[in-house]
């Protein structure tokens, strides 16, 4: 029969056909390790991991191991991403011609408290009455909670301490690196080393959680409910449980604790009836390489007996699709990348008494529905295809229903996931952005353009070019500059060829585009370190990293001054929203107000440290700056004078800014945002509960609410009168990097690491909500207008130079259509601004330009 790769599913298998097994079938693999991974593995962790204790045979695992566990213990062969001479990979045979893996640091994750101390239980399992007591002479702390079980398996890990992440962010190279030498690592198992494994069962570590000490408990053929307690006792060797069940007959299968510790004396503080003592006690603070769970790449290639035998999955397939008469039942014909079309029979794999891994079902998926030589596939797959489901008991059927695309390059298949591009697309810029998850009225949908930057359904996608370039010979070192009638700075807009006149002119925006390039003939390329738009966006500030602010009239099309001063880089600009004047921070530890109409130094606001953030008031009478020595200061923006210090911020702030009604004066540090008040400096409230780094916060427009964007992929709503959390968004499968409200405030826009952006109403009403794939996510180039209407990416990574990253692509964030590109840029965009009114944007590039863009045009 010739194999339809794709184009239907297969029927139902029947009781002559084999299949993979359910995850919840664990008749056959009833060991308690299998349940532990079997039941953990849903949470969304990654592949749990029974003995996480490093022991010499098996060594604390690392990103880039490439390994295979056994009996729930990783054992590493090497390090793909270390050199031939490191410890990791010393006395340790090597793949023939192995060649180190390197990613750029851009892809690296590290998310402390990723998983709370505590218990992780899986779904079968609930937890209830937790509480903590410390144990005064003798240092220890001990934990009780109570287990109820109702169904037949399940399993619970307790944690001493906080888990930690480290990981990489889903990636193309590594992928890439497997197709290239998985032949290599496959001879390495069989001819070198000679264990009888299959590439196929070695993982490519891509990710782990590790923690301190843990115990963990798994329960098998229990009753349909019962219940228990457990008393958690951490002391200096581990973790200690002692465990109470009101039927015995159902007491967990096994328990095991970890990891072993040596146990040296140490002084410790103890308090004993209320007075401190200094006590020699037995404690030993174990180190954070305990590995609880796994993030990974699997590889699976087609595999050929003889010239005529495919050895394939034993998953049921279609035996009538395109099935003739006197075929071999068994026969398939199955066409390669290459164009070759291969005849074979069907050989049925036999099932591995491991734990099932649902990467494993999506490697053979791959694999049925394409002609992929060779199969890729992470456990983030399949926690992504799973999202906003509960997770299939029987995955291989899942699958067979969702029927997720496959990408293919070069015979490489992989999973393209809901909201994702393909892997390999080789015209990301020129595609609309993918629609994945849309409760409002559907869209059309637009197939991506083949040669053409009109859409299929007719819609036209503007390319919009600046209509004139020019060189600005004025001396960069006269400060207080300002153009006069005549004067080579001016920008002269020239008629376009289509119109016969002089191109349009809106008051407030000025031409169709600018250009605000600042340099002189002799210059070197400038780069752009901030940009800034007035509040009436009609001016807009741009500093280049040689110190050199430059103000530029929107409306006149002409600069309006130069701003010198500063002796090291600008790192932020802001308008004030009343007057004449614009405030600057710098690495030369300063804060300036200037008179940007002339130029000129208002005043200087002095830092002990290099300052990166500056906020003006709504008011324009106070000026907050945040330093790299974890100050916090607010100002007079008229003399000058310090105003008041905010107390608490106990690391540099990444983002400072005041609420929309003046009141408070927020800056995010690490997991918190710390709330002042604006008048005196005085703490009002710490938002505290994300378990990543804050990345971007942003206010409503009353002032009373804020929203916050995290590594720990969660978007949440404060209430900044009481600090109390109102509404938590995980809409993502990475870092959420942009949050703000919508206009209405009853939805917020979230841009996130995995590439998608997500507009969700607050009160979790499904009307509306919009889930979008935007190609190229960067931190300084992906922008949502403050409308929320409209999304920017450049197309292509700073790293590629490439002539897509020359251009910024702008999207509808409400149908996910490509509306504009911003063509004209010569060098790779740096950053992306919009005006407050959401008319204009500014973009940066290496070329050393600045260029300002009319929005409206983009709908002409």
């Amino acid at each position: 029969m010739a194999i339809q790769h794709g184009r239907s599913p297969p029927r139902s298998p029947t009781s002559s056909e084999p299949s993979s097994p359910d995850l919840s079938d664990l008749s056959a693999m009833s060991a308690a390790e299998d349940i532990y991974v079997q039941t953990l593995f849903p949470l969304g962790y990654g592949y749990p991991i029974w003995n996480p204790d490093p022991t010499p045979t098996s060594p604390e695992i690392h990103i880039g191991d490439v390994g295979h566990m056994e009996q729930g213990t990783f054992y590493r062969l090497f390090n793909a991403m270390k050199d031939v001479h490191d410890p990791e990979n010393e006395k340790r045979m090597l793949p023939t011609n192995f060649e180190k893996l390197t990613l750029p640091d851009q892809l690296n994750i590290v998310t402390p408290r990723a998983i709370q101390a505590g218990a992780v239980c899986s779904k079968t399992v609930k937890v209830r009455n937790i509480g903590t007591q410390i144990y005064g002479g003798s240092g220890l702390a001990q934990g009780g909670f109570s287990v109820e079980r109702y169904k037949e398996q399940g399993a619970v890990l307790i944690l001493e301490d906080d888990a930690n992440r480290t990981a990489v962010h889903a990636n193309r190279l590594m992928p890439k690196y497997m197709r290239e030498h998985y032949q290599e690592w496959d001879q390495l198992v069989k001819d070198q080393i000679g264990l009888e494994l299959e590439v196929d069962k070695l993982f490519f570590v891509c990710g782990y959680i590790k923690s301190k000490a843990w115990a963990i408990m798994t329960f098998d053929k229990a009753s349909s409910s019962y219940s228990g307690s457990v008393d958690v006792g951490y002391g200096p060797t581990g973790i200690a449980l002692n465990m109470t069940w009101k039927d015995e007959r159902y007491a967990p299968t096994l328990t095991r604790t970890g990891p072993l510790r040596s146990v040296p004396y140490s002084d410790r503080l103890a308090i004993t009836d209320s007075t401190p003592t200094s006590s020699r006690s037995l404690f030993y603070d174990a180190p954070y390489n305990q590995c609880i769970f796994l993030n990974y790449y699997k590889i699976k290639p087609r595999r050929w007996f003889g010239p005529k035998v495919i050895k394939a999955a034993a998953e049921p397939r279609d035996s009538s699709a395109d099935a003739s008469d006197g075929e071999d039942d068994q026969a398939a014909t199955v066409r390669l990348a290459s164009g070759q079309v291969v005849e074979g029979d069907i050989v049925q794999e036999s099932q591995s008494l491991q734990p099932k891994d649902p990467v494993d079902d999506v490697l053979d998926y791959i694999l049925e529905y394409s002609d992929a030589e060779v199969a890729v596939a992470s456990d983030a797959d399949v926690f992504v295809l799973c999202k906003g489901h509960d997770f299939p008991t029987n995955f291989p059927e899942f699958l067979r229903t969702a029927l997720p695309s496959v990408g293919l390059e070069d015979g490489l298949g992989t999973l393209v996931l809901p909201g994702e591009t393909p892997a390999f697309s080789t015209n990301d810029m020129d595609s609309p952005l993918q629609c994945v998850e849309s409760y409002a009225p559907a869209p059309a949908w637009f197939p991506a353009p083949t040669g053409s930057r009109e859409h299929d359904d007719g819609s036209h996608s503007s390319t919009l070019r600046s209509l004139a370039e020019y060189h600005m010979d004025v001396d960069i070192h006269e400060p207080g500059h300002s153009p006069a009638e005549g004067d080579e700075s001016s920008l002269t807009v020239p008629k376009t060829g289509n119109q016969g006149d002089t191109a349009e002119t809106n008051p407030a925006m000025g031409p169709r585009t600018r250009d605000a390039r600042n340099h002189t003939a002799s210059e070197n390329v400038l780069g752009v370190s901030a940009i800034a738009f007035s509040q009436d966006s009609r001016r807009v500030a741009f500093a280049h990293a040689e110190a050199v602010i430059t103000v530029w009239d929107t409306e006149r099309e002409s600069r309006l001054s130069i701003c010198q001063g500063h002796i090291d880089e600008v790192q932020d600009l802001a308008f004030s929203p009343t007057d004449y004047r614009l405030a600057s921070c710098s690495f030369d530890s300063n804060a300036i107000i200037w008179n940007y109409l002339t130029g000129d130094q208002h005043a200087v606001l002095a830092h002990d440290a290099a300052v990166f953030d500056v906020a003006y008031s709504p008011d324009g009478s106070a000026v907050a700056t945040a330093a790299y020595d974890s100050t916090v200061c607010l100002w007079y923006a008229d003399s000058g004078e310090l105003r008041a210090s905010c107390p608490g911020l106990p690391i540099p702030a990444t983002q400072l800014e005041y609420s929309a009604n003046g009141r408070y004066v927020a800056a995010s540090a690490a997991y918190k945002v710390h709330v002042w008040d604006a008048e005196t400096g005085a703490v009002h409230v710490v938002l505290d509960g994300h378990a990543g780094i804050i990345w971007k916060f942003a206010f409503n427009r009353e002032g009373d609410r804020i929203v916050t964007a995290s590594e720990d992929m969660t978007a949440r709503i404060w209430s900044l009168e009481t600090g109390e959390e109102l509404f938590i968004s995980r809409e993502h499968a990475g870092p959420v990097w942009m949050a703000q409200f919508s206009l209405d405030e009853g939805s917020i826009h979230t841009v996130s690491a995995d590439g998608t952006f997500v507009t969700c109403r607050v009160d979790n009403d499904q009307e509306g909500r919009i889930r979008l794939h935007i190609p190229h996510v960067d931190h300084e180039t992906t922008r949502i207008s403050p409308d929320g209407t409209h999304i920017t990416s450049a197309g292509g990574s700073k790293e590629s130079r490439s002539a897509d990253s020359h251009r910024v692509a702008v999207w509808d964030a409400r149908d996910g259509r490509r509306v504009g590109t911003l063509d004209g840029h010569t060098d790779v965009v740096t950053k992306v601004v919009f005006s407050p009114d959401g008319a204009c944007v500014a973009t940066s590039s290496y070329d050393g330009s600045v260029r300002i863009w009319n929005m409206h045009d983009l709908a002409a």
